[in-house]
């Protein structure tokens, strides 16, 4: 580590997962521990290097005097690991602490999404699956027709036409919860595919664009084409090329691009697939085509542009193995494959994907043995859906049911009575093939319940457009675990419902769109007409009673010259000097007795700020339900009428919030435009004359641009020039001495 300076006091130590392995780019902290004592202060953030090291050196701080105690911690795997350390009065100049996390937080990354295709032969019947690995989180799916359900793979069958909303929600035990939402369009009952109607394509990237090509054909009667990309963006055609760069998506972002393809015989059919979007190129940017050849069961992967030096490569060969080379060789059992490579440049941020369905060998005759899967419905214990686990369109199929019952089709539902049943599949084609197999399960009736009931506002006001929120209460191992189960929109006279609900006690939360006049001022309420969790009143599916009507609570704010604001953080888990910020956060004002002023959701920024409060005291409460809050107290009064440095911390075990007791000598005022294509000004007011140095990073921390000058007291104005660089997301680092760092986002178009 090299000579150390004298009065220094250095803290380091190394990360590492449950085997033992070390954990590269999470974010150490460590801050002086205020309630020992204050005379000296210090705070200061570090990411693990390449083998889980950190290490601060914090100037002054071994030298002789009163003792000074250092919290040092790391938030990771939805928990606070911390760590009490101390220089002993100055005797002690470096103190070692190794982190032991309860998971590899770089293991998966936490983001639903999901792909979905209908069936050939009925387009009411479509068949989801988790975009996420499987087996790794909890899946909750609703159905937009008040339906769930809980497996990684689901298939559902729409009773009525038009587009139905799906929601697919993936939590885990390390904290992991995210939320993605598309739109599926169910043709008229009428309509019934015929057996070549099946929607596929694929794509690769060239240049930072998409080049998309359906893979499905009827000769007979040919297809007509209509793609969907997200964000309104749509094509027509066999063959398009596409660019995410106005989709409001950022480079490694996920995109759902759905195909539908329909014709004058009856078809329409939708495939989608989730696309990961590509980054900016440099040079020869970092394409993911790639060519295959098959000979004698090997199959031959080649890139077809440059190896780029630096850059990865990961082949998925949709049978549950992979590679990482630009060209590799497999050995293939005959069948199809859905083989894809994706392509990551750290140099420029720069992540492109490629996929093509492959057919290896001699495919004619695979699988001439009858095997199918069978799954509850989530609405409905007697409905089961059948699917027969063989190539798809190369049989014929009769399933009897053992109720004297049968069906032709590949994937039938049927619905039994309770009781045990024996249900047979018999394949057979034209060269001969037959096979026949046969389970005996048993069907039971578990009973599901209905919640409904209206929301309101000002007495007798529909709360409409508005959602409703039902969120499970778990308290079977020994804690309380608070999840969000489903979600719903209220219709025109405020009424929800949730169907399908299974036995259990439950919260609900409704709140108002922001689309509607009154969002402002009514904020979001739970049954029993309140506003935290910790006093709502619970809701058992099964009881008799299921009008569970809420009325929204009215926030009266009658104005005045007052300003607070300040920033919603995660944890220990800051990768800046404030903390990783938390948008969609709910953020209130309260006086003393709970009434309520105002509310917001934070930003993407994790700040909030409340304006035209009148003269008095407030508590700034963070609502998160199954956290419980410590508020902060405020007094707005002459003299003190601007308050801006609250600081909201959201842990895993609870929600603290608190004033910065450092002052900052500069504030950022504005940052704008953002997004930015050739100039982002930045307004910065400073209490002082200082000297200001500022850095533009990328998500890396790689220093690409540097500006440093003197700024007079008062208003300030900085551009800087960024038509150089490459699209993406950066960060700008303000330093001003004698203040505390301040860090900004901005997207460069």
């Amino acid at each position: 580590m090299g000579a150390m300076a004298q009065g220094n006091f250095y803290a380091l130590g190394t990360v590492t997962d449950p085997n033992g392995a070390t954990v590269a780019n999470q974010t150490v902290c460590i801050t002086t521990d205020s309630s020992v004592q204050t005379a000296f202060t210090y705070s200061d953030c570090v990411q693990t290097d390449s083998i889980g090291r950190y290490a601060f050196g914090i100037p002054g701080g071994a030298t002789p005097g009163p003792n000074i105690v250092y919290i040092v911690s790391i938030y990771a795997c939805g928990a606070a690991y911390t760590e009490h350390i101390q220089n002993a009065q100055g005797t002690v100049n470096m103190v070692t602490h190794d982190f032991a996390l309860g998971c590899n937080p770089n293991a998966t990354s936490c983001v639903s999404s999901f792909s979905f295709t209908q069936s050939p032969t009925n387009s009411h019947i479509v068949n989801f699956q988790a975009g996420v690995p499987v087996n790794t989180y909890f899946y909750n799916w609703t159905f937009g027709d008040g339906t769930q359900a809980s497996t990684y793979d689901p298939p559902h069958t729409f009773s009525d036409t038009g587009w139905h909303q799906v929601c697919l929600t993936i939590y885990n035990s390390n904290g992991c919860q995210d939320q993605f939402c598309d739109y599926v369009y169910i043709a008229d009952s009428s309509t019934t595919n015929p057996p070549a109607c099946q929607s596929s394509f694929s794509y690769y990237v060239s240049n930072g664009q998409v080049h998309f090509y359906q893979t499905a054909g009827d000769s007979l009667n040919p297809y007509s084409y209509y793609w969907s990309f997200g964000g309104g963006n749509t094509a027509s055609g066999a063959d398009v090329w596409h660019s995410f760069a106005n989709s409001g998506l950022l480079p490694g972002d996920t995109a759902n691009v759905c195909l539908t393809i329909y014709n004058s015989a009856g078809c329409q059919n939708t495939a989608c697939q989730n696309v990961i979007v590509p980054g900016a190129t440099s040079g020869g940017g970092c394409s993911a085509a790639f060519t295959w050849s098959d000979s004698a069961g090997y199959v031959f992967f080649n890139l077809t542009g440059s190896v780029i030096s630096g850059a990865s490569y990961h082949y998925d060969f949709g049978n549950g193995t992979s590679a990482n080379d630009a060209s590799v060789v497999r050995q293939l059992a005959a069948g199809t494959y859905a083989v894809c490579l994706s392509v990551y440049n750290p140099a420029d941020s720069c992540s492109n994907q490629s996929c093509q369905t492959i057919v290896v060998g001699d495919t004619s005759n695979i699988g001439c043995q009858a095997s199918f899967t069978y799954t509850v419905s989530p609405a409905n214990a007697n409905s089961i859906y059948f699917q027969a686990t063989v190539p798809a369109n190369t049989y014929f199929y009769n399933w009897s049911f053992g109720d004297g019952t049968q069906a032709s089709t590949a994937d039938p539902t049927h619905t039994f009575t309770n009781g045990q049943h024996t249900v047979c599949l018999t394949i057979y084609n034209s060269t001969g093939c037959q096979d026949s197999v046969c389970h005996t399960f048993t069907v039971g009736g578990i009973q599901t319940y209905d919640i409904d009931g209206t929301v309101t506002f000002n007495t007798n006001d529909a709360a409409t457009p508005g959602y409703v929120r039902l969120i499970e209460i778990d308290s079977t191992n020994g804690g309380l675990s608070l999840v969000q189960v489903a979600a719903t929109a209220t219709d025109s006279l405020g009424h929800y419902h949730f169907g399908g609900v299974a036995y259990g006690n439950y919260f609900i939360k409704a709140e108002l769109s922001p689309n509607s006049p009154a969002y402002a001022t009514h904020l979001p309420t739970y049954y029993g007409n309140v506003l935290f969790w910790s006093s709502a009143t619970s809701v058992t599916a099964g009881n008799p009673n299921t009008g569970y009507n809420i009325q929204l609570v009215n926030g009266n704010n009658p104005g005045g010259p007052g300003f607070i604001g300040g920033l919603v953080s995660q944890g220990a888990n800051k990768t800046e000097a404030e903390g990783d910020p938390i948008a969609g956060s709910q953020v209130m004002i309260l006086n003393m007795t709970n009434d309520a002023f105002l509310y917001l959701f934070t930003g993407s920024d994790g700040t909030f700020s409340f304006s035209s409060l009148p003269y008095g005291t407030y508590q700034v409460y963070t609502e998160v339900v199954g956290l419980p809050t410590t508020p902060v107290i405020v007094t707005i009064e002459p003299g003190n009428t601007t308050i801006t440095d609250v600081q909201v911390v959201i842990s895993s075990t609870d929600v603290a919030t608190g004033i910065e007791k450092t002052a900052s000598v500069v504030e950022v005022k504005g940052l704008y435009p953002n997004p930015a294509k050739d100039n982002v000004n930045i307004n910065l007011s400073n209490l002082k004359e200082s000297n200001i140095s500022i850095q533009v990073t990328n998500v890396a921390g790689v220093e690409i641009l540097s500006q440093a000058f003197k700024a007079g007291k008062g208003e300030n104005t900085v551009s800087l020039p960024i038509s150089g660089l490459t699209e993406g997301v950066y960060f700008v680092k303000i330093t001003a001495a004698g203040s505390n760092q301040i860090v900004r986002r901005f997207v460069k178009l």
